[in-house]
């Protein structure tokens, strides 16, 4: 007889194998699909194995001390990730010198200053510099997390996104200490087709962003969002300004989380738009000036159905604020017949328990500081509030509820 237990989706964590010979084996458990227990039916050789799709790791339990979860493990910190080897794309006028000479498991397809990388190659840090700004591009294919560290890059693309990763792994930007980097897309993008890539911001990526270092980067999109991911985005630290961008500041798609840094967005649409799930603030600065809304989680059954996709009732698209000082100001530059530039805006709950935020929706018809279908949560924190319409919600517009523990200034 043999057991499986399923393990559900929760945080990263360590699970520690640990032998009679105290000898250890350690396993996160993102990548354990499930445990079996192999019942023997002849001896007392009782089984355990851990299964990672076809890999499979198994234990005889009598030689075993013990097995246990160890403490968090947050696999998205560039701290608990190692990229031991680097390759460096240094842009120059008309061509791009590529240190030190790749090996087999990495190509590099140079055309002019556009590169195009392929790896199949675990551990790989990309590292893109020069030294004025240069016309070029940098799209990376890969079979592995990468970390791709700007170190003084100002690159803007001639056809499209200046960088786009077409890969679901997540990727780990690194702004190099110290360090000013500007990225910048093109004001026409190729025409799309049904076998198009996606390119949908200046920097873009079919899987996750993830944003570190002590240096400042600008985005600045022509044409489409600033910075956008098919996954998510966080951002742990660094200064980060997107300009300027025709469409979305920053667009992600699973969900957004900030734990560090500065984020700056200057948009015509909205500032920040989390597509398809929550966003959580634990710390940093926000600054949002936006023509449309300032900080949204838009999964909508209506624009779903839209779009000929299956609704799914349980995303969660809550808006949580934890720390951190946040300004979001909408309407900027807006068309005259622009309505509802909400400051922060979702279909499920906005849960306050900290933090400094300050709202200002005066200029745009029907625009609410904080517009929400759940419940509206203040457990904490100072929030400060000009709107053209309803400051926040109240019980005939609030599908939820309203608790308020913490300060709300309404001038």
């Amino acid at each position: 007889m043999i057991i499986t237990i399923s393990l559900p989706a929760f945080s990263a964590r360590n699970l520690y194998v640990v032998k009679s010979d105290l000898s250890e084996t350690i396993y996160n458990t993102t990548d354990i699909d499930s445990i079996t227990f192999d019942d023997p039916q002849i001896d007392d050789n009782y089984i355990i194995s851990l299964h990672d799709g076809e890999n499979v790791a198994s234990f005889n339990v009598s030689e075993l001390n013990k097995i246990y979860l160890g403490p968090y493990f947050d696999e998205d910190d560039i701290n608990n990730n190692e990229f031991g080897t680097t390759y460096t794309f240094t842009y120059k006028s008309s061509s791009v010198t590529v240190f030190p000479t790749p090996t087999e498991g990495i190509t590099v397809e140079q055309n002019g200053t556009n590169i195009v990388v392929r790896s199949e190659l675990e551990g790989i840090n990309y590292v893109l510099k020069s030294s004025m700004y240069r016309t070029g591009s940098f799209k990376l294919y890969s079979a592995h997390k990468s970390q791709l560290t700007l170190n003084g890059i100002n690159l803007g693309s001639s056809n499209g996104s200046a960088i786009n990763i077409q890969t679901g792994k997540r990727t780990f930007v690194v702004i190099a200490d110290g360090t000013q980097n500007y990225i910048t897309d093109s004001a026409v993008y190729p025409v799309e087709t049904e076998y198009s890539e996606d390119q949908k911001a200046a920097i873009f990526s079919e899987g996750e962003l993830i944003f570190s270092g002590k240096g400042s980067l600008n985005v600045s999109s022509l044409a489409k969002h600033g910075i956008a991911s098919d996954d998510y985005v966080s951002i742990y630290d660094g200064n980060i300004v997107v300009s300027n961008a025709v469409k979305d500041g920053l667009k992600s798609k699973q969900k957004f989380v900030m734990k560090g840094g500065s984020l700056n967005i200057t948009a015509l649409d909205d500032g920040l738009d989390c597509t398809e799930g929550y966003i959580k603030i634990y710390d940093g600065d926000i600054n949002i000036t936006s023509a449309d809304k300032g900080l949204v989680a838009s999964y909508d059954s209506a624009d779903v159905v839209a779009n000929f996709e299956v609704f799914d009732p349980s995303v969660n698209t809550n808006i949580t604020i934890n720390g951190g000082t946040m300004s979001i100001t909408t309407g900027v530059n807006a068309s005259i017949d622009e309505q509802k530039a909400h400051g922060i805006q979702t279909s499920s709950d906005v849960i306050i328990n900290s933090g400094i935020i300050n709202i200002n929706t005066n200029v745009v018809n029907k625009s609410d500081g904080i517009n929400c279908n759940g419940s509206f949560v203040v457990n904490g924190g100072s929030i400060t509030i000009e709107a053209n319409d309803d400051c926040y919600p109240i019980p005939i517009f609030n599908a939820g509820t309203l608790s308020c523990d913490g300060a709300i200034y309404v001038p």
